[in-house]
């Protein structure tokens, strides 16, 4: 179940990397589906992998709607690439550390943030999440991560006093 949460996690990211200088494709739906993923990683399913593997390719369907061109280019930059999540977990301790921290941050504002069944997200908090993801992905130093934590941290119990 772990490989199929980790292409999960993958493909959250790789939704923020293409949302990246492409904020105007951003919808409701991405929203909800960044919320609907993050929360999942909290869960324990039933169906196992098969749940976050029906999230996974929903997240890519997403990634090709708000890139649609980046999937047969001829160039491939690898900028809207999912991650290979086993060299994120394997980086460096403390930020190793502080990634999985953040992740788990933010799964749990989302799951709050889910539960508030709010018509839409702010996009202010939406913000918060998608930048938490893209950092995920691509830094690679503790100064860059603590204050996204903060923000994260902020947000989860904004919705904790919601709920």
């Amino acid at each position: 179940m772990f490989g199929a949460r980790d292409k999960m996690t993958g493909a959250l990211i790789g939704v923020c990397r293409a949302i990246d200088g492409n904020q105007s494709m951003i919808m409701e739906d991405t929203d909800r589906l960044i919320v609907q993923g993050l929360s999942a990683l909290l869960a324990i399913h039933e169906s196992g992998s098969e749940v976050f593997s029906q999230l996974t390719e929903k997240l890519h369907a997403e990634k090709n709607r708000i890139v649609p061109d980046c999937s047969v280019c001829m160039n491939p930059c690898g900028h809207n690439d999912d991650p290979d999540m086993d060299g994120i977990w394997n980086a460096e301790n403390e930020v190793s550390a502080l990634k999985s921290a953040l992740l788990s941050c933010i799964s749990e504002a989302a799951a709050h943030m889910q539960a508030a069944a709010l018509p839409a997200f702010p996009a202010e908090d939406m913000v918060i999440l998608y930048r938490a993801l893209f950092a995920i992905g691509d830094y690679s130093r503790c100064e860059d991560l603590l204050p996204l934590l903060i923000d994260a941290d902020e947000l989860k119990r904004k919705y904790i006093s919601v709920c």
